[in-house]
C-alpha cells in the first residue's frame, strides 16, 4: 500500500506543470509572456529568457489590461482583482469621452496609488489628469500631471498629443492662471512644494515651479528655484515665474528671454505661452503704455486662440479686461469679459474675486452651478 501511495504522488509530480499565462481584456486568450510576478503594478511577464533559460528581459503590464492571470500566480493576482476591474472601468470611459464617470474611478484610485512609482501609477495619473483638463481644472491638474511624469520613461502613459517631447511641458498646462480658491489650494500644495527627495527630480522640480507660479497669483513669495538648468522645460516655466515677480528687474529679465523664444520661432503653443506672459507681466508695471501693450499682446492670443488654447485663451481675455480696467477703460474691459463668459462659460478665471463683478452682473455667479474647477465630481 505504501509503496502505491508513493508511486502515485511520484506520478503526480511527474505531470508536466502548466505554465501561466496572461489573458488581455479584450484580447481573448492572447497570452503576452508568461507571469514571473504581480504586485500592486501589475504583471511582471517575461518576454526572452537567455540561453541558460533565466529571464534576460522582463516587462509589467498594467492592472486595467489584465482580465486574468493562469498558473501558480493566480492567487496572488486575485488579491488586485478590485483594483484590476476599476482601473479598466476608468480606462474604458475616459477612452469613449465617458469624462464624467471615469473621473471618479481614477480619484479614488489616485489616492491608493499617489507618490508610488510603476505603469499602474503612471497610468492612474494619466487618466486623472485627462479628466481634469477635459473640465478645464488647470489647477488641480498639475498634482496628477507631476505624478504621471514619475512613471517610465519621464512621460508616463501620456502620449505625444499631450506632451512636448522637447520640453516634456504639457501645452494645455500652462502654468499661469487668476487668484481663485483653486489656485490658492495648489499655492499652499505641502506635497508638490515639499524639499525632501521627491522634489529634488525632474518632476518634483517642475511641480515646485508651478506651485511657484500659483504662489505668485496669490500674493505669496515664490519658492527657491534652481540655478543653471540645462532643462529647457523647467526654465521655460522659470522664466514665467520670474516674469511675474515684484521685482521689477527679475520681470523684465523674464520677459527677455520669452522674447527671445517668439524670435527664434518656438512652436506655436510655446509662442502663445510667452505671449500671455509677457502681456501679464507687462499689466503689473506702473507705466500705462507698457499696460496698454500688454492688454494688445493679450488680446492677440485670445483672437487666434483654438479650442485646443481654450484655457489660455480665457486666461489671456480675463487678464486683458483687468488690464484695461486697471487703465480707466471700463466699457472696453466689460466687453473683454463678456467676450470671456460667452465663448467660455465654465472657464476657472471667472472663479477670480477679480472677476466676479461681471460675472454677477451677467448672472452667472455661484448659485448659477459654478465653473468647472469646483465642479469635482
Amino acid at each position: 500500500m505504501r509503496l502505491l501511495v508513493v508511486m502515485a504522488v511520484m506520478a503526480g509530480l511527474m505531470q508536466p506543470v502548466e505554465p501561466g499565462r496572461v489573458v488581455l481584456r479584450g484580447s481573448g486568450e492572447t497570452a503576452v509572456g508568461e507571469p514571473s510576478g504581480v504586485d500592486e503594478q501589475g504583471v511582471t511577464v517575461v518576454v526572452e529568457r537567455d540561453a541558460s533559460g533565466r529571464a534576460s528581459r522582463t516587462s509589467v503590464v498594467g492592472w486595467d489590461r489584465v482580465r486574468e492571470v493562469r498558473g501558480p500566480l493566480a492567487g496572488e493576482a486575485s488579491k488586485f482583482a478590485e483594483v484590476a476591474e476599476s482601473a479598466f472601468r476608468a480606462r474604458i470611459r475616459l477612452e469613449r469621452g465617458d469624462v464624467v464617470s471615469a473621473e471618479p474611478l481614477y480619484e479614488k484610485l489616485f489616492r491608493e496609488y499617489r507618490g508610488k512609482r510603476g505603469v499602474m501609477s503612471s497610468a492612474v495619473a494619466a487618466g486623472l489628469l485627462r479628466c481634469r483638463l477635459s473640465r478645464g481644472a488647470q489647477a488641480s491638474a498639475v498634482e496628477a500631471w507631476v505624478e504621471s511624469l514619475r512613471g517610465p520613461g519621464g512621460l508616463g502613459s501620456l502620449g505625444a498629443e499631450e506632451v512636448d517631447a522637447a520640453t516634456g511641458l504639457c501645452p494645455a498646462l500652462p502654468p499661469m492662471w487668476l487668484a481663485s480658491p483653486a489656485v490658492a489650494s495648489l499655492a499652499s500644495s505641502a506635497e508638490l512644494a515639499g524639499a525632501g527627495e521627491e522634489s529634488k527630480d525632474r518632476a518634483g522640480v517642475l511641480g515646485r515651479q508651478y506651485v511657484s507660479a500659483a504662489r505668485r497669483e496669490m500674493g505669496l513669495a515664490a519658492l527657491e528655484m534652481p540655478s543653471g538648468t540645462a532643462d529647457e522645460g523647467v526654465r521655460l516655466v522659470m522664466e514665467i515665474v520670474k516674469s511675474r515677480s515684484e521685482d521689477a528687474g527679475q520681470r523684465q529679465e523674464g520677459r527677455r528671454a520669452l522674447a527671445e523664444r517668439l524670435e527664434a520661432k518656438s512652436p506655436e503653443w510655446m509662442q502663445a505661452w510667452a505671449r500671455v506672459a509677457i502681456g501679464r507681466s507687462l499689466l503689473m508695471e506702473e507705466d500705462a503704455e507698457k499696460r496698454r501693450e500688454g492688454v494688445i499682446s493679450l488680446v492677440y492670443v485670445a483672437s487666434r486662440g483654438s479650442e485646443k488654447e481654450a484655457y489660455l485663451g480665457g486666461v489671456a481675455l480675463a487678464s486683458a479686461a483687468l488690464g484695461l480696467e486697471s487703465l480707466g477703460d471700463s466699457k472696453g474691459a466689460s466687453l473683454l469679459a463678456s467676450e470671456l463668459m460667452e465663448r467660455y462659460a465654465d472657464h476657472p478665471a471667472l472663479d477670480a474675486p477679480a472677476m466676479q463683478r461681471w460675472v454677477v452682473g451677467r448672472g452667472q455667479g455661484a448659485g448659477k452651478g459654478g465653473t468647472k474647477e469646483r465642479q469635482n465630481p
